[in-house]
C-alpha cells in the first residue's frame, strides 16, 4: 500500500465525515428553491447513499426523506419558520445553548454564554467566520455541522478541532434536539432528518474515535 493512499494516510475517515456533515449542514439550513433542487436530484440521493453505507447507518431513512422533499417550497418553508425562527413561541430553537443542561444555572435557558463562546473558538482554531448576512449565531445546528465538514478537511490542527464540535457538542445537544422536532414537526421531513442526524452522529463519533481518552 503505498504511502499516498488515503486510507493509509488516515485522511478516508475524515473525507467521509466531512460530507456527512456538509450533507447535514444543507438539510439543517433554511429551505431555499435552489437548495431544495439541489436536495431532490437523484446525484444527491446517490452520494447519500454511498454516506450511509460508509456510515452503516440510515439507510432505510433515505427513501422516505426523498419522498418528503417533494412537497411544495412554500409548505417546507411555512414549517422551517414555524419550528424554528417564529413569530412566536419556536418549538425547537437550533441553538445549541439553549439546549445544553450542563450550563450554569443562570445561564440554562438563554443564549450565548460559554458554550456559544467554545463553539466561537473552536471556529477560530477551525479557520472559518459566520457570514454577517446570515445574521444568525454561532452555534446555530447548520453553522456548527457546516464548521465541521470544513475543519474535517483541513490539516491536524482543524481536524481535531472540528472533532471536538461533533463529539463535545453536537453529540450533546442534538439528541434532546431531534427528539423534541419529531413532537412538534408536523410535516415528514423534518422528523425524518432528525431521525437521519440520530443514526448519523455516532457513527460519525465513532469514526473519528470520539470515544478515546
Amino acid at each position: 500500500m503505498s504511502q499516498t493512499d488515503p486510507a493509509a494516510t488516515g485522511l478516508m475517515p475524515y473525507a467521509a465525515a466531512s460530507a456527512a456533515a456538509a450533507a447535514l449542514a444543507a438539510f439543517w439550513g433554511e429551505p431555499e428553491p435552489k437548495s431544495l433542487r439541489l436536495w431532490r436530484s437523484e446525484a444527491l440521493q446517490g452520494d447519500l447513499a454511498l454516506l450511509a453505507g460508509t456510515l452503516g447507518a440510515g439507510e432505510h431513512l433515505l427513501e422516505p426523506l426523498h419522498a418528503a422533499l417533494k412537497a411544495p417550497h412554500r409548505v417546507l418553508a411555512e414549517e422551517y419558520e414555524r419550528l424554528f425562527v417564529g413569530p412566536g413561541t419556536v418549538p425547537c430553537p437550533p441553538y445549541e445553548a439553549l439546549w445544553r443542561k450542563d450550563r450554569p444555572k443562570l445561564e440554562q435557558g438563554t443564549v450565548f454564554g460559554a458554550v456559544t463562546g467554545r463553539v466561537a473558538d473552536l471556529y477560530d482554531d477551525i479557520g472559518v467566520q459566520m457570514r454577517v448576512d446570515l445574521r444568525e449565531l454561532p452555534d446555530h445546528v447548520s453553522a456548527e455541522w457546516e464548521a465541521a465538514a470544513h475543519g474535517l478537511q483541513g490539516g491536524p490542527e482543524q481536524r481535531q478541532a472540528a472533532r471536538e464540535l461533533v463529539t463535545d457538542h453536537l453529540r450533546v445537544w442534538l439528541p434532546p434536539f431531534c427528539g423534541k422536532i419529531r413532537e412538534a414537526a408536523n410535516l415528514p421531513f423534518y422528523g425524518l432528518l432528525a431521525s437521519l442526524t440520530e443514526a448519523w452522529l455516532p457513527a460519525l463519533v465513532e469514526l473519528l474515535g470520539g470515544d478515546e481518552g
